[in-house]
This record gives structure tokens, C-alpha cells and sequence, in this order.
């Protein structure tokens, strides 16, 4: 079973609540459809605002504005990554799996890709 509305929603994925075949019930956190070409278009638009700033405004090459969007751009496509995002989710659980102040929902691998975690 998977609710089709989302019960969470950000700039870059939704939750939504499901029931696994062998009846676990999980949250699967899926990335946003096309989300990866609006960030693609939207970090081109940066990179040209960047070489502009460089070029128009005498302080712009200072202030390195392409490798800002740089640092942007990899912070971004990490976002992206939910595989990336499931191993921290992992390492966080085994941090603190004794802790009472933090509870850590288990990672379903078999469950989970790059645009979905479960």
C-alpha cells in the first residue's frame, strides 16, 4: 500500500506513508518528478549570473561568485542523493541507539535508490 498524497512535503522530495509486503508500515521520502532539471536550469542560471557579476561589477571577482555556486551546486546535487541521505539516516541510528533523547527510524535498503527512501 502507498498513500498517493503526500504527508510531508519540501523543496526537494515529499513523504509519503506506506505499508511494505510483509506489513511494516514506513514513511518513503521520494524526490520531487523533474526535480533534478529545475535544479539543473536553475544552478545554469547561477553560473551565468556569476560570470556577469565577475565581468560587470569591479568587487565581483573578490567575492568568487562562481565558486560559490560551485559549493551550491554540490551541496545541492548531495540533496539529491536519498542513497547518500539513507547511509547518514544509518550511521545517526547506530549513534544513538541507546540514546532516549533520539530516535532514529531503521533504513529499509531494500527499499530504497537514489530519488527514493524508505
Amino acid at each position: 500500500d502507498f498513500e498517493r498524497t503526500p504527508v510531508a512535503s519540501a523543496s526537494v522530495a515529499q513523504v509519503h506513508f506506506a505499508r511494505l509486503p510483509d506489513g511494516t508500515d514506513v514513511a518513503v521520502k521520494v524526490l520531487r518528478p523533474g526535480i533534478e532539471r529545475v535544479i539543473e536550469h536553475d544552478l545554469a542560471l547561477l553560473e551565468v549570473a556569476a560570470v556577469l557579476l565577475e565581468k560587470i561589477w569591479p568587487e565581483g571577482r573578490r567575492l568568487k561568485p562562481r565558486e560559490v555556486v560551485a559549493e551550491f551546486s554540490k551541496y545541492l546535487h548531495d540533496e539529491l542523493d536519498l542513497m547518500r541521505e539513507a547511509a547518514n539516516c544509518s550511521q545517526l541510528r547506530r549513534n544513538f541507539k541507546d540514546s532516549s533523547l533520539l530516535i532514529v527510524p531503521e533504513v529499509y535498503w531494500d527499499w530504497c535508490g537514489s530519488k527514493v527512501m524508505v
